[in-house]
């Protein structure tokens, strides 16, 4: 590219060495800086990630030369910047596609046309940058200054890459990635011209050592391809431990994706058939059809049959249980009350962990607990708030699509009268229908006064204060009928955006200095738990509390820093962090206990229309009902069930104590026994592949679900909800 001091091009349209080498020295010297990092274990590990970087500075350089020899063939000093910069184009409208696909940033001005916007704004304001660079530069000064700042960017190009939104946004972080190799190797350059003649010199030697580099780059990636990343070992130090490495073999899985379905068979992909899109490990097994749909390596469904065997006996044998005489008067009594749901966004379940410490801070939810059934390991069907929420109030794994009342549309139908208070956010990203199917009357409140998405003040009081006024509303209207009161509490969910501009949450946070994230996340499920003791005093103090069934949980769990494999927050993983909540049941008259059957939030579903006797169909959940009322069979009380939870980047599944985890595009499982290992430390699959072998197949013939969290996929879930409508 520089080839004099004054940047004029040549005026050959051949090949240039010295493009190519642009990239690969970009290339060169961001690889050590991620074998460090990823500390490759294997010969075959190391080979794979050399050739993806070579690839890497060969796809860097060829766009440079592109650049080149296009704006050779352009005269005008204000469009030859633009024609160098074209091949940017390439990088960039790409990203502009998947830009705005998260659940926040579909929200932002513009975002339907970034695919069109993005990457003409990219190309001018690279193209600018050509133009006022071509221009100031007169002297080997400032051509050594301009290699210098160019250096310096590329270094902060690096550490924004490492360290700002880790796994979220791939496809920005591979454009940083890519502007970073050719930043490092056009700054390598520039600073060249300053010390040296132009390198490497254009001659038959040159060319043909280019020719060969080329040749040999291409030949290790087409190796790469078919024999890179087949091990488990070295899938997983891609995935947690790499960085450029993880971004290249998922581009170029993306690349070599024939049939479009989301999974490739390279590098280590597990997609058994390339070219027909209804095979691949996430599709649903047909059994006995002669082909391997979910890629298992079986075509049967043993599990499918299995499990719907146990299911018809568990029905059979809790039919009879409900039928005498002694649950019979329990049921009419428990049939008469109310039902106030009280759901805290975000509660880990570990927060409330029994030490004494944790007693202390949070007595109200301590108290509720003890009076309840506390389900002690119980767990959300996803570690975000749209597929658990939803799930909640149908029992489906995929509550969108289901054609069945939900929570509130049955109790409704009962007779009862129905009330929420739920946060805009919540239904903005949820959706309006599946949260108030069956709802009488809803309140929304604005959790983001100024910026979408953005907590501007706490909300936990005023929930509370709309809650208690319906309460006042239905003693002096409606007294006489039982009701459904569902408070949803958002200020834990908010921890990390919410600032002490509020008298309480100054109070909370004692003041306005800034505190460790852990920290502000406990004093917010202070702030809550103290709105939780306001509701059960009032309760109380209105004697509604020895007539209404209090429930409380939480939809999903929260990622602290405290695991390189959690997310910033929530969502993508299904680790227990993010998806153990605390579940407890409070029916008056009846003595609460802790439960240590492993349940499922989808099992709140069956459990209540059980209690309330009120008929529903069909669900994904099992009721819990044996483990609140007495006497019923033992076979009931121990049945062990398997406990699905999906999420965009992982899916699990639990039969207890064993919790399977698999992440379908790495190729990646992990097992771990939860009964000795809880924080999944210590991965069993290469150990007890049989077992592994088994829990796919038992999540195979789970239901499933597609977590579609972009614009167009909420507007989908949202008109599959309107079909489901009761009236």
């Amino acid at each position: 590219m520089f080839n004099t001091l004054k940047f004029r091009w040549p005026k050959s349209l051949k090949l240039d060495p010295a493009d190519l080498a642009t990239g690969w020295i970009g290339a060169g010297l961001l690889l050590p800086v991620e074998l460090v990092l990823l500390k490759p274990a294997s010969i075959t590990l190391l080979a794979t990630s050399l050739a993806l970087f070579a690839t890497l500075g060969l796809v860097v350089g060829t766009a440079v030369a592109l650049g080149r020899m296009i704006g050779l063939r352009v005269g005008s000093p204000w469009l030859h910047p633009l024609a160098v910069t074209a091949p940017s184009v390439l990088a960039t409208f790409p990203v502009g596609l998947h830009l705005f696909d998260g659940a926040k940033a579909s929200t932002l001005p513009g975002a339907a046309l970034a695919p069109l916007w993005f990457p003409l704004l990219c190309w001018v304001a690279l193209a600018a940058s050509v133009y006022g660079t071509l221009r100031w530069i007169n002297s080997a000064k400032r051509i050594t200054i301009y290699a210098g700042a160019l250096l310096v960017a590329s270094i902060a190009l690096e550490w924004a890459n490492r360290s700002m939104q880790k796994g979220g946004y791939p496809d920005v972080h591979t454009l940083i990635l890519v502007a970073t190799c050719a930043t490092i190797g056009i700054g390598a350059r520039a600073l060249d011209t300053t010390l040296h003649r132009p390198w490497p010199a254009r001659g038959p030697v040159s060319i043909r050592v280019a020719r060969i580099t080329t040749v040999l780059a291409v030949f290790g990636f087409v190796v790469a391809l078919s024999t890179g990343l087949q091990t488990t070992n070295s899938r997983w130090q891609v995935a947690t431990q790499g960085l450029h490495t993880r971004l290249m073999v998922r581009l170029a899985q993306g690349v070599f994706d024939f049939d479009g379905d989301g999974y490739a068979n390279v590098l280590g992909g597990g997609d058994c058939n390339n070219l027909n899109r209804n095979i691949n490990p996430a599709a649903q097994e047909i059994p006995h059809n002669g082909t391997d749909e979910n890629c298992d390596g079986s075509d049967e469904d043993l599990a499918a049959s299995a499990l719907a065997e146990e299911r018809n006996i568990q029905q059979t044998e809790g039919d009879a249980w409900r039928a005498s005489a002694g649950v019979k008067q329990q049921l009419s009594t428990i049939g008469k009350m109310n039902l106030v749901l009280l759901s805290i966004d975000a509660l880990r379940a570990d927060v409330l962990d029994g030490s004494a410490g944790s007693q202390q801070s949070y007595p109200n939810i301590w108290r509720l607990l003890q009076e309840s059934h506390y389900f002690t390991r119980a767990f959300a069907p996803s570690a975000g708030t749209d597929l658990s929420l939803a799930g909640v109030l149908t029992g489906q794994v995929n509550p969108f699509t289901t054609l069945a009342p939900t929570l509130a549309e049955a109790l409704k139908k009962q007779g009862r009268r129905t009330y929420a208070v739920i946060p805009s956010e919540v239904i903005r990203y949820v959706g309006k229908t599946i949260l108030t199917r069956g709802v009488d009357e809803h309140k929304e409140l604005v959790n983001d006064l100024y910026q979408r998405d953005v907590a501007s003040h706490s909300t936990s009081a005023r929930t509370t204060e709309l809650g208690l006024k319906y309460l006042d509303a239905h003693q002096s209207n409606h007294k006489d009928d039982p009701f459904f009161l569902w408070l949803h509490y958002f200020d834990v969910h908010e921890h990390d955006e919410l600032a002490p501009v509020d008298k309480r949450v100054r109070e909370v946070l004692g003041g306005t200095k800034p505190l460790p994230r852990r920290e502000k996340y406990q004093r917010l499920v202070k702030l809550v738990d103290d709105e939780v003791g306001v509701v059960l005093q009032e309760l109380a103090r209105r004697s509604l509390a020895a007539n209404t069934v209090v429930v409380l949980l939480s939809d999903h769990g929260e990622g602290l820093g405290e695991d390189r494999r959690l997310p910033e927050n929530h969502g993508r993983f299904v680790y227990n962090a993010l998806t153990h909540v605390p579940l407890a049941i409070k029916v008056p008259g009846v003595l609460g206990t802790k439960v240590e059957q492993a349940v499922s939030l989808l099992d709140l579903h069956p459990t209540l229309c059980d209690l309330f006797s009120v008929t529903t169909s069909r669900v994904d959940g099992s009721s819990a009902l044996a483990h609140i009322l007495s006497g019923a069979p033992a076979a009931l009380r121990d049945h062990v069930h398997p406990i699905a939870m999906n999420e965009s980047e992982q899916f699990g599944v639990v039969v207890w104590p064993y919790k399977l985890l698999v992440r379908r595009k790495e190729n990646l499982a992990e097992l771990y026994d939860l009964q000795t290992d809880f924080g999944e430390l210590n991965d069993l699959s290469v150990k007890d592949p049989e077992r592994v072998k088994a829990l796919l197949a038992t999540f195979g013939a789970l239901s499933r679900v597609d977590v579609d969290r972009t614009t167009a996929g909420r507007l989908a879930r949202e008109r599959a909800a309107n079909r489901g409508t009761h009236n």
